[in-house]
């Protein structure tokens, strides 16, 4: 977490700062944090000039400090905006000026063990999501996630958005099935956006962490034809058993061994290689 100190707000005492935390990376955030920060990283900085561009991305990062710290609008206005501005180094090893890059975590891919939208409340029910590490989902289920989210990154839409909840939720008092999934999406569209930003942001970090632990399947599933789904379900058969078994088991059983699989094939043909 950071702090930020305020001074000059009590009239009584202009010596007297009051201080505010934020956080310092995705999972640090609370659900309201989270989402905020999913909107607001998400406007587009997209003007050819320069400058014009250093101005927005700044107004942007301000608008993530106003509301990730929750201050006042007449403590926030007390900032001056020279006090958040620092010298970096870049990859070419030249100091530039930066703002407020205490908050560059905003932008950058998350990567989360933990899951910190593991519920949702709708209209007074429960709703059971990802937990940590998604240690509770099954191959099919994580299988229908990673579809609807593809297909949400080629055809951005709010029922695009609605649809990946609708796999990756279901009422806690139920079982997760595939059959429903737009019929719950259609019952989570009630969320207002930034909660629905919030989840989305959830999973998109809880399988990046994924992707780090299982390097090899992920690796080698974008160059399968049949793509990471179709590469696993055809490597785990010998272990888990027909089509339908090896989706019914859980995400890590089928990945630890697919994992394990392609790394004695990796060493294999690495020995095969030596003179």
């Amino acid at each position: 977490m950071h702090t930020i100190e305020v001074f000059g707000c009590d009239e009584r005492d202009p010596r007297a700062g009051r201080s505010y935390t934020f956080p310092g990376a995705w999972g640090e955030c609370t659900l309201a944090q989270l989402g905020t920060a999913a909107a607001l990283a998400s406007v587009p900085v997209d003007d050819e000039d320069p400058l014009r561009r250093d101005v927005m991305d700044a107004h942007r990062r301000l608008r993530l400090l106003h509301e990730l710290t929750g201050m006042a609008d007449a403590v926030f206005t007390r900032i001056d905006t020279a006090d958040l501005l620092a010298l970096r180094v870049d990859e070419a090893g030249a100091e530039r000026v930066a703002f407020l890059p205490s908050l560059d975590w905003c932008f950058e891919t998350p990567v989360l063990e933990k899951s910190l939208v593991p519920t949702l409340t709708v209209n007074g029910r429960t709703w059971s999501g990802p937990n940590d590490r998604l240690g509770r989902m099954t191959l099919l289920q994580w299988g229908f996630c990673d579809l609807l989210l593809g297909r949400m990154a080629q055809k951005p839409s709010a029922e695009a958005l609605n649809h990946v909840l609708g796999a990756l939720y279901h009422e806690a008092a139920t079982p997760w099935t595939h059959e429903h999934i737009e019929a719950r999406g259609e019952q989570l569209a009630a969320l207002d956006d930034r909660t629905k930003l919030a989840a989305l942001v959830n999973y998109r970090g809880l399988r990046g962490w994924l992707q780090k632990k299982y390097r090899r399947c992920f690796r080698a599933g974008k160059a399968d034809p049949h793509g990471l789904n179709g590469m696993v379900v055809r490597l785990a058969g010998p272990k888990f058993g027909r089509v339908d078994e090896v989706r019914a088991a859980n995400l890590h059983d089928v990945f630890i061994h697919v994992e394990q699989s392609l790394q004695d094939k990796e060493e294999m043909e690495n020995r095969q290689k030596r003179p």
